[in-house]
């Protein structure tokens, strides 16, 4: 049985954590919590100093697929919302842009004032959906200035693509999806995709908000690659 509480450690100074467990949620001395730490899950107790470790109980929960989402610069709830959802459904890690089209567009000044509020919610994400990894998060002024020499597989989403199932296909492979502002990609930053190997992949007809697409389209791969039946070399076993 899980345990109901999960917290992720950075450090040997326990006294956030202490306040939080015994002056919100109102802890006992002898209760059980899960403490994330260095990659690593225990089972463990709480004492007068903080805890006490039990166990290890780490288990692989990640996702077989690395994937990186990338999204246009969105509205701050919006941007919000896609880290903790897109983090519940396993993506590895986030790239913000400013797009040609993006309604509202981000300075540095805004990402680096807004840096550690984004991570608190990636990390209440990871210890909502029981992950041990974090996934990192960058921003970046245009499109082009992003290195996508880290990436194996860069895809873009349209309606007039290939059903992502023929692009999506090797699970030891880094991927990169895209996902543009409400109004889209630019034509010119479409081209720029498809000059670096970009594929254009469907998800279906219906057009959906960004922020919908940028979980939507993540589940979508994830869940596609959780379903296949693979040995750890990658080698499918059906």
């Amino acid at each position: 049985m899980k345990n109901q509480y999960r917290f992720f450690v950075d450090n040997e100074d326990t006294s956030i954590l202490k306040h939080q467990l015994f002056n919100v949620l109102r802890l006992k001395i002898g209760d059980k919590i899960s403490i994330i730490k260095d990659q690593k899950e225990y089972l463990c107790e709480i004492n007068n100093e903080g805890y006490t470790i039990i166990e290890d109980i780490t288990e692989d929960r990640e996702t077989p697929i690395n994937l990186t989402l990338c999204v246009a610069s969105l509205k701050k709830d919006k941007i919000e919302y896609v880290l903790q959802k897109a983090t519940e459904v396993g993506v590895k890690s986030f790239i913000l842009f400013n797009g040609d089209n993006s309604v509202k567009m981000m300075s540095r000044e805004d990402f680096d004032k807004n840096l550690q509020r984004f991570k608190k919610i990636i990390r209440e994400a990871c210890e909502q959906s029981l992950r041990i990894n974090e996934p990192g998060i960058e921003f970046f002024k245009t499109i082009k200035d992003i290195n996508f020499k880290k990436y194996q597989n860069i895809l873009i989403t349209d309606s007039t693509g290939e059903p992502f199932q023929k692009k999506v296909t090797n699970p030891n492979s880094s991927y990169l999806l895209v996902i543009g502002p409400e109004g889209g990609l630019s034509l010119e930053e479409t081209n720029f995709l498809k000059s670096i190997k970009g594929q254009i992949i469907s998800f279906g007809k219906r057009l959906m908000r960004s922020e919908t697409a940028s979980v939507v389209i993540s589940a979508g791969i994830i869940n596609y690659f959780e379903n296949l039946v693979y040995d750890k070399t990658g080698k499918n076993n059906r």
